[in-house]
């Protein structure tokens, strides 16, 4: 029986990843210089037009609402730091030895970035990448899954097709 109950409770640890929180916590409206208007309620993120769900997760550092997809914050400071992190790949998959390699300081002007890797509670499924962003115009903290980082920092990095 007692093995039972530890299978059951390491299985549903493995396959939901991070712990997850309830949504609720996080609603309210928020504001900053870099993103403007950020709506937060019941699971669902609306900013600059655009609405995707969330969830919100917790890891050393405390909770984090993290988007279900990419929000724009903003574009072109993003879009560096993807192409910086795509560069270091070398056409290889995103690993955490990657930021050991890749200069990310020069990316957003005026601006310190940091990316880290980060270990999740619950096992590798939970580990992702913060971005961590302070500046005059631009300052917060955006997690990525390993998966989502490597796919934008690909897309940014890759060569032009028109030459």
């Amino acid at each position: 029986m007692v093995v039972l109950v530890v299978f059951s409770v390491w299985a549903y640890i493995a396959l939901t990843g991070e712990p997850r929180l309830q949504v609720g916590i996080a609603n309210g409206r928020y504001s900053n210089g870099c993103c403007g208007t950020m709506v937060l309620k019941n699971g669902l993120m609306t900013v600059a037009n655009q609405r995707v769900g969330y969830v919100v997760e917790q890891d050393k550092e405390g909770p984090y609402v993290l988007p279900n997809a990419y929000v724009g914050a903003s574009d072109y400071g993003f879009v560096m730091i993807f192409a910086a992190i795509g560069a270091g790949m070398d056409q290889k998959r995103l690993h955490p030895d990657v930021l050991n390699r890749t200069d990310v300081s020069a990316t957003v002007p005026g601006h310190k970035v940091v990316v880290q890797h980060q270990k999740g509670e619950a096992g590798p499924r939970g580990n992702h990448y913060v971005i961590e962003i302070s500046g005059p115009r631009i300052a917060g903290r955006w997690p990525f899954r390993s998966g989502e980082l490597e796919i934008l920092a690909r897309e940014a990095h890759a060569p032009d097709p028109r030459g």
